[in-house]
């Protein structure tokens, strides 16, 4: 089992077994056992409200057994705690995979980390072009392209 801290300091449980598997399926249609899906459930990651509910339905017990209201638990989560219950589902469902199919839990992992790879090279070469002089100048050319072919409408009102 693995944990989490949401903002307030509570400390939260992930452990992915059938019950919980099926509860999340249940509350969220996101079933975390369907491999043909995975970049359906990776996406989720970028969808913090859909992540919220993923998180909600794997620690609903916890949350009822500490007489939380689904709004109280929502509103306890950062945008670290969220990535961080991410990390302990991710682990969670791993583990349980690799334990029932080897191969399959083998093919998860390097799927995630491939796709952890391409996500960072994306963000490197996003950034560097963000940072790139040439986009500046190209903008700056489009810019001006676009003034001079509405000419000058000052002069015309």
């Amino acid at each position: 089992m693995k944990t989490f801290k949401d903002a307030t300091g509570r400390t939260w449980t992930i452990a992915i077994n059938t019950t919980t598997a099926q509860r999340v399926r249940d509350l969220t249609d996101i079933n975390p056992f369907d491999m043909q899906k995975f970049n359906e459930i990776y996406s989720i990651l970028r969808d913090p409200i859909r992540l919220v509910g993923l998180v909600y339905a794997l620690c609903k017990p916890e949350i009822e057994e500490r007489e939380l209201t689904p709004e109280q638990f929502g509103e306890s989560l950062s945008g670290q705690s969220l990535r961080d219950a991410w990390d302990a589902f991710e682990a969670e469902l791993i583990f349980f995979i690799r334990a029932l199919t080897p191969g399959d839990g083998e093919r998860l992992q390097a799927t995630l980390d491939r796709i952890r790879s391409l996500d960072d090279l994306a963000t490197e070469k996003l950034t560097a072009q963000l940072k790139s002089s040439k986009l500046d100048e190209h903008l700056e050319a489009e810019i001006e392209k676009a003034f001079n072919s509405t000419g000058n409408l000052s002069a015309t009102s």
